[in-house]
């Protein structure tokens, strides 16, 4: 519903005389609508009346947010393959005992300056890149499905989701890529010479 150029939305700032009837107003809660939700209002330069929409929909509303979620997660799990694929090149021993990927470390090897660039410098640069990526990407998704209504609200989102994924990617996704570069050796072996398995 419009009224001239303002939309109705289902959010009301309300301001007080006294900081005392502020935060009396702040702690109560409505028993007749438990959907309502006091809390401290942004400053107004971070408000973000763009998602200050109204909600058609309860339903709606929650169905987007876990869209949000599950495509934060596909993210979160999908991700972890490239991130692998970067930080495997961090142990090159681990990499050499591929067998179809001996000719790097052979070429790696007479060239030591290389080999130091590629362990140290290159797999920090990708995972660098990797981030630059990912940021835009968790803004649009949690401006999209979530629909903060504050600036501080998309940052903390935002923060949130990169810190979930550093801990599961960057650091299990290390962990995997070493783990995941052996069973792969491990299992071309077998699949080359199946009778030494028994």
């Amino acid at each position: 519903v419009q009224f001239g150029p303002f939309f109705y939305t289902t959010v009301a700032y309300v301001t007080f005389r006294s900081i005392t009837t502020a935060r009396l107003a702040c702690a109560q809660t409505w028993e007749s609508r438990p959907e309502w939700v006091n809390t401290p209002a942004p400053t107004p330069g971070s408000v973000m009346w763009a998602n200050h929409r109204p909600a058609r929909n309860v339903f709606l509303g929650y169905l987007k947010n876990l869209v949000g979620y599950f495509l934060t997660f596909l993210l979160l799990v999908f991700w972890i393959f490239p991130v692998m694929i970067a930080t495997s090149f961090a142990n090159l021993d681990t990499v050499s005992k591929i067998s179809w990927m001996s000719w790097l470390v052979d070429v790696l090897d007479a060239i030591p300056v290389l080999r130091s660039i590629i362990e140290g410098f290159l797999p920090q640069v990708v995972l660098i890149v990797f981030f630059m990526f990912l940021i835009p990407i968790f803004g649009w998704l949690i401006n999209t499905f979530h629909r903060p209504l504050s600036e501080h609200n998309f940052q903390r989102a935002l923060a949130y989701r990169i810190f979930l994924f550093s801990i599961i990617n960057v650091f299990l996704g290390t962990i995997l890529a070493n783990s995941f570069l052996l069973v792969v050796n491990q299992l071309t072996e077998i699949a080359e010479n199946p009778w030494k398995v028994v």
